[in-house]
């Protein structure tokens, strides 16, 4: 589970407001993926009984993601703000 290690390459041009948004924007749905995938992964290791600091590890990851994607989307939906008129 590597967070945003799929993104696809987004066009962007450098410093145009334009397109600025479109990379965080990405990189926060990649993540939000990834948080879903290692919510997965805690379910099986749970049910599985593999442990608790197997468990503790997952959870640690997804926690991570869950904040990367929040940061994600701040910085998208503050480029997007500055768009505006």
């Amino acid at each position: 589970m590597l967070t945003c290690a799929t993104v696809p390459a987004v066009a962007i041009i450098p410093d145009d407001p334009e397109t600025a948004h479109r990379m965080p924007a990405e990189m926060a749905t990649e993540t939000l993926l990834d948080l879903v995938a290692s919510a997965r992964a805690l379910e099986d290791a749970i049910i599985e009984d593999h442990g608790a600091d197997a468990v503790a590890r997952i959870r640690e990851v997804a926690m991570g993601q869950a904040e990367a994607y929040l940061d994600l989307t701040i910085q998208a939906a503050t480029h997007v703000r500055a768009l505006k008129p």
